[in-house]
């Protein structure tokens, strides 16, 4: 028998994917990155994001359409209004994380710090369920969020993004209260846009 130290093995490198948000990492996904895994939060970054990996690829001389971008977004879908304004899950989300993203993202929502101020004080002050309260439905823009008669509205953001160059989609939480339903919603809108 041959001794199985001498196996012949081909090996292809992995892909190496870079995620993250803001100038330098995307422009590192553009130098290096066979696929970029850019946080657009909110959609409309996307161009910010984009615009930067496409720098860092034209800068490592390499073509940008060679890289694999696949976006990772916050998604929430609700049965109807009064659910989507009520989730905690969504407004915990923005409450954390939103006061963390960058100036020119918070600009392309039409929001700045100052709109996390009050929240943030009570955030630091470990009263979560005030600063929740101040999550206004303006600060609901840094997530894909509808209810589920809103199909077109969701359709036409991912269309966005598609337009601008991203090829896949990472949704993200908190996603929905009824998960199957989410899921069967989202099927629905991707075969659709296939």
């Amino acid at each position: 028998p041959r001794n199985p130290s001498y196996l012949r093995v081909r090996y292809s490198p992995p892909p190496i994917y870079i995620g993250g948000q803001g100038r330098r990492i995307c422009r590192l996904m553009g130098m290096m990155g066979d696929g970029g895994l850019p946080l657009v939060v909110p959609p409309e970054a996307a161009s910010h994001s984009l615009s930067w990996i496409w720098a860092g690829a034209r800068e490592a001389s390499r073509n940008p359409d060679k890289i694999d971008i696949s976006a990772c977004v916050w998604y929430f879908i609700a049965e109807d209004r009064e659910e989507l304004e009520s989730s905690v899950e969504l407004k915990r989300l923005i409450a954390y994380y939103g006061p963390m993203l960058s100036d020119d993202v918070l600009r392309s929502a039409g929001l700045s710090r100052e709109d996390f101020k009050a929240l943030l004080y009570y955030l630091e002050m470990g009263e979560e369920e005030k600063a929740l309260d101040l999550v206004t439905e303006e600060m609901f823009r840094l997530a894909i969020s509808a209810t589920y008669d809103q199909s077109e509205a969701v359709i036409r953001r991912f269309r966005e993004l598609e337009a601008l160059g991203v090829k896949h989609f990472n949704i993200g939480p908190p996603i929905g209260r009824d998960l199957a339903k989410v899921l069967d919603f989202t099927g629905k809108i991707v075969s659709s846009m296939v």
